[in-house]
């Protein structure tokens, strides 16, 4: 079932056009991965999609509902956002960071219900024995883990992730690619994640969104929309395609 829709959006900053038409869907467990050069409007995308920025024009749909027709509140427990990076880290618990999340179902005071969903998102993110250590002294792939747990405890449909893998180590960089496969696979979620990491795209995604100047310019599986021709058309660089491995590999003759 077609979950996300996204329907010619377009987005300006000023006089300068982020969005071109951007156009795609996505169906329930599956894993989109955003990819493009700086500046290609990955980031911009995901946040039109979290109601964050809004459209210029065209719409996004979940589940057949435009955004546009919704309250902030109502958005905010469709979407879970992770953010590429936190502007600012306090010392907060893990607990008390991954309630925070709950903030769209709380009037005053958080109850028992969402102190459970926050136990149950941290058990599924394998960080349970961490709930009560300070947020600034966990590793990168636990601050990771941890972003991603505030962004589940809103129990969203869709779950939206800029550079989930930036600035980790290669283990952690796997180990996060793993459980947001899992996630979706298990709890049926639309993962739409901005990736610069090509192998990583090839190799856990069900589809690939490589855009370029703010459109659209390859869409569909890895093997359709990650090919030599395409990364070289977007990247200016010639890579080799190991589909054996699911790796993208730059050509040691760049000619």
């Amino acid at each position: 079932m077609v979950l996300l829709k996204v329907g010619n959006v377009e987005f300006s900053y000023g006089s300068f056009k982020a969005l071109k038409g951007v156009t795609f869907e996505a169906r329930e467990g599956e894993v989109v991965s955003v990819v493009g050069p700086n500046g290609s409007g990955k980031t911009t995308l995901l946040k039109t999609l979290d109601g964050i920025f809004k459209p210029l024009s065209g719409s996004v749909y979940v589940d057949g509902k435009s955004l546009g027709s919704m309250g902030r509140k109502e958005i905010a427990k469709l979407f879970g956002y992770v953010p590429q990076r936190l502007e600012h880290l306090y010392p907060f618990t893990v607990f008390d960071f991954v309630l925070s999340g709950r903030k769209p179902y709380i009037a005053f005071m958080p109850g028992g219900k969402d102190h459970r969903k926050v136990f149950e998102v941290l058990k599924l993110v394998n960080l349970e024995e961490k709930a009560f250590k300070k947020i600034t002294e966990l590793s990168g792939g636990e601050l990771q883990r941890a972003l991603i747990a505030r962004a589940l405890v809103v129990e969203p449909r869709i779950l939206l992730l800029d550079e989930p893998t930036a600035s980790l180590d290669l283990y952690y960089q796997l180990e996060v690619a793993e459980l947001i496969k899992q996630l979706a696979r298990d709890r049926r979620l639309v993962v739409v994640m901005a990736l610069h990491d090509l192998s990583l795209a090839y190799r856990y995604s069900d589809k690939v969104v490589v855009m370029k100047d703010g459109k659209v310019y390859a869409m569909g599986s890895p093997e359709e929309a990650l090919t030599e021709e395409v990364i070289y058309a977007v990247y200016g660089v010639r890579v080799r395609i190991l589909k054996d491995e699911k790796a993208v590999v730059v050509a040691f003759n760049q000619r």
